[in-house]
């Protein structure tokens, strides 16, 4: 902060005046103000907790508690049952080397998604550069840090690859823009391209922005770049499906549910969310789930009326820059950014939610790109430019503190749940998780308003009749928890409900009979550590001795702890088990 302070007074010294204070700026400065302006928003964050997802994917994910898993991580599934949906080796291993070193101390894990997001508005900046006046640019990289609409990508751990992914992506951006037409240098783009992807898969965007940006600026060497990135999606392509990590999801949401035209309907509504949010970011949530089933004026016609003058502005803007500029076909490669950005989260693939604040990351450089070579064709006066600085100032603070305020909802599960319950408007999804974190925490009376009200907004969400069952069997009430799970299977046979559903046969039923459900569920979900564990259980009760030595070396090959190896290293030695 000392050092910004420094930079700051000799600025002024320099410039003789406030007004002027960037313009003696150097790039380098203008990196230290923006790490110093990263630490100050958001070092609150620093001290929250680890909430919502954050359980899954450390606390709970066995492939990062060995760090020896990391090779694993890029062709394999190591991890348990839970994360078995996510194919992002480079996030886990990073994971796995903060674990190795700190196990789930929270710090570290903000620390380190807090780096890459400075990186990447530091990035932001460099890219941006290229072809904008640095003082246009450092404010747009400044919007781009503080914006509460990306807040969401610092505070909750669980999105840690999304600034990840982002930051190699700007990266590649960065080095196609000062290539020296050099196949190395293409090489070295892909292998960030090939980072950004192993980070998430929306790291695909910058494999096609990537694409454009050689198409438009730089067509000399279009056949040799679309050879090497070829190779790079077909290597990225074959450890995916070598990993057999599944690529369609199970249905958490009513979105995905719907069919592609049902889908369609619902792209104005979320377009608009996130032009509101972007200009207005009030009323933040972490989780998004609504749906617009009817063409109705309100969800429909509006925000579709709102949507068109909001792009009729922007076009409007775009085509006055584009005549008078010399950037032409920078505004274009900014421009299919924004459109190609926004088009990846509307529904056409059915996603996770219908709409959340860090969605917008990558549509928000291209915006801020469109926006800045627009503003440097504008001519205007003097003391114009004064006003225009002093307003700046005011939205980067008043945004800033925003955001600020946004970190202390992420302090606990609890203040996160409670606060965005109220901001929501009752939400399937809120509803949903809050009943889980009360399952968890052995509260089934509290828990079962909150299921209630989840299947009364979604009726067909497995997801809510599994916790439905968990509640009922928390109470003592068996036959009603076996019919929930049951019905939680019937929509989606999903994993939490066959090892819910495990747990209360292997705890109810005779071992004759649970141990075939029991082999049955395991033949579907083999990497499902309980459900292991179970059928060890049983088997162990039967005097199986092939079934017990199977089921606990498995059990052990997923969980790798103590306990497992106590267990399956007991069996080998013919030792009697003690099982609680």
């Amino acid at each position: 902060m000392l050092r910004c302070y420094d930079c700051w007074m000799s600025a002024r010294e320099e410039s003789g005046g406030f007004i002027d204070l960037f313009s003696p700026l150097t790039t380098r400065k203008i990196i230290v103000f923006l790490i110093c302006i990263g630490l100050f928003v958001y070092f609150n964050s620093l001290f929250n907790g680890l909430v919502l997802e954050d359980r899954v994917e450390i606390v709970r994910n066995p492939s990062i508690w060995n760090i020896q898993n990391i090779p694993n991580l890029f062709v394999s599934q190591v991890g348990g049952q839970e994360t078995i949906g996510y194919y992002r080796p480079l996030v886990f291993g990073i994971y796995a080397l903060i674990y190795s070193l700190f196990a789930t101390a929270p710090f570290p894990y903000h620390l380190m998604q807090l780096v890459f997001e400075i990186a990447s508005s530091c990035m932001v900046f460099l890219v941006l550069r290229k072809y904008i006046k640095k003082e246009i640019s450092f404010f747009l990289a400044v919007l781009f840090l503080v914006h509460p609409v990306n807040e969401e990508a610092v505070a909750w751990v669980s999105l840690f690859q999304d600034p990840v992914y982002l930051f190699f992506g700007l990266l590649a951006i960065y080095v196609l823009q000062n290539n020296r037409d050099k196949v190395r240098d293409f090489i070295l783009v892909n292998a960030f391209l090939l980072l950004s992807l192993f980070a998430k898969e929306s790291g695909v965007l910058f494999l096609i922005l990537a694409f454009v940006y050689v198409f438009l600026l730089n067509r000399k060497n279009l056949l040799i770049y679309s050879i090497l990135s070829f190779f790079t999606a077909l290597f990225y392509i074959a450890l995916r499906f070598s990993s057999r990590i599944p690529i369609q999801k199970v249905p958490l949401i009513p979105i995905m549910k719907l069919t592609l035209a049902e889908r369609l309907t619902n792209i104005p509504a979320i377009i608009f969310y996130y032009i509101k949010t972007f200009l207005y970011p009030a009323d933040l949530s972490v989780y998004h789930s609504w749906v617009i089933r009817d063409m109705n004026l309100n969800s429909f016609l509006v925000p579709l009326i709102l949507d068109l003058i909001f792009f009729t502005l922007l076009a409007a803007i775009f085509v006055k820059a584009y005549k008078a500029s010399k950037n032409s076909k920078e505004l274009i490669f900014f421009s299919v950014w924004l459109v190609v950005g926004l088009a990846f989260y509307l529904q056409i693939i059915p996603l996770d939610f219908t709409v959340a604040e860090h969605f917008f990351l990558v549509p928000f450089v291209g915006l801020a790109g469109l926006v800045g070579l627009s503003l440097q064709n504008i001519r205007v006066s003097k003391s114009t430019k004064s006003v225009g600085l002093y307003i700046a100032i005011f939205i980067l603070v008043a945004l800033g503190v925003r955001t600020m305020i946004r970190n202390t909802n992420w302090q606990s599960q609890l203040t996160i749940l409670k606060h965005d319950e109220k901001s929501s408007g009752g939400d399937y999804l809120i509803e949903l998780v809050y009943s889980t974190s009360l399952i968890e925490d052995n509260k089934p009376d509290e828990a079962m308003p909150r299921v209630r009200r989840a299947l009364t907004l979604y009726p067909e969400s497995w997801f809510a009749w599994d916790n439905l069952g968990a509640v009922y069997y928390e109470k003592g009430d068996i036959k009603d928890a076996k019919n929930a799970y049951l019905h939680s299977i019937a929509i989606s046979k999903s994993f939490n409900a066959y090892e819910n559903l495990g747990l209360l046969i292997k705890s109810t039923e005779p071992p004759s009979s649970s141990i075939k459900f029991l082999r049955q569920a395991t033949q579907m979900f083999p990497t499902s550590a309980k459900l292991w564990y179970y059928r060890f259980i049983v088997a162990y009760k039967l005097k199986n001795r092939d079934e017990e030595l199977l089921s606990a070396k498995n059990y052990f090959l997923l969980k790798r702890d103590d306990e497992s190896y106590a267990i399956y290293n007991q069996l080998l030695q013919n030792k009697p088990i003690v099982i609680n």
